[in-house]
């Protein structure tokens, strides 16, 4: 799957962005997701997956990520 962030912009000004998930699982199907901006997966909450998502990037300049993981019916986890 991939987020694309306020579709595609190059840059913003503001911290809150609009997220576009696309996600899939051949198998079970994708169950669940969470997003990070730091990458460290020790307090995001599971939420049902939704193909848009309002969220907040951290304070301050420079390039910044969101990263998501997805969980599937089986229960396997996305990298």
């Amino acid at each position: 799957g991939s987020i694309n962030i306020n579709n595609g912009d190059a840059y913003t000004i503001l911290t809150s962005v609009r997220l576009t998930l696309t996600a899939s699982d051949a198998t079970s199907d994708v169950y669940r997701v969470r997003y990070s901006n730091d990458g460290v997966w020790n307090s995001e909450p599971w939420e049902t997956p939704s193909p848009i998502k309002a969220w907040t990037l951290t304070s301050g300049d420079g390039a910044k990520t969101v990263y998501y993981q997805g969980k599937d019916k089986a229960g396997l986890v996305s990298m």
